[in-house]
Order: structure tokens, then C-alpha cells, then sequence
């Protein structure tokens, strides 16, 4: 099983992995081509949908021994997963990120 550590450092290569498609897209957007600027839009939302499952099993371990609905952290406010409110918030997250997949691919 994995440790807090390893799924950490998923959420950080997720992160970088985004910022990456973020950044050639605002710097090459111009000058590429529709289907180039589909693939970057494409990577990019498939980075952030695993950002979110990632950070998702992340806070599962982190509130597998609690029942409080939310945590206060450094940056933000950390929500438990397995509340109704935060399955609600997750489901909708992911649904978002997967439309916004779908328009990407079927409208661009």
C-alpha cells in the first residue's frame, strides 16, 4: 500500500504536469495549429482530472479515521471525501473536467 508520501508526490507531478500545458499554451497558443491547441487542451485537462483523482485518494487516507466534514490547512480547507457533501463536491468536479474534455474534443 502506498504511503501519504507517494501520493503526494503523484499530486506534485500532476501539478507540474499542468502548469507545463498551461504554459505552452499561453506562450505558443498563437502560432499553433487547431489540432496542436487540441492536444495541449486535451493534456491539460487529463493533468488536472488526475490532480483531482490523486488529490482525492490523498484526503481519503487523511480522513480515514475522523468523521469532521472539513479540516483547516495551511493554504485552504481540506474536505472529507467520504461525507456527502464532499462526494457531491468531488463527483462534480470530475463530471466538470470530463465535459469540458468533451467539448474540447468534439467542438475544437
Amino acid at each position: 500500500m502506498k504511503t501519504s508520501q507517494d501520493k503526494r508526490g503523484l499530486i506534485l507531478i500532476f501539478l507540474v504536469l499542468s502548469i507545463f500545458f498551461f504554459m505552452v499554451a499561453a506562450v505558443f497558443g498563437k502560432s499553433l495549429s487547431t489540432f496542436g491547441l487540441k492536444i495541449i487542451l486535451c493534456g491539460f485537462c487529463l493533468t488536472l482530472l488526475g490532480l483531482l483523482v490523486s488529490a482525492y485518494r490523498y484526503e481519503c487516507e487523511k480522513f480515514s479515521n475522523t468523521d469532521d466534514i472539513t479540516r483547516l490547512r495551511t493554504l485552504g480547507v481540506s474536505i472529507n471525501p467520504h461525507s456527502l457533501a464532499g462526494k457531491v463536491i468531488y463527483m462534480l468536479s470530475i463530471t466538470l473536467i470530463i465535459a469540458i474534455l468533451l467539448i474540447i474534443l468534439l467542438l475544437l
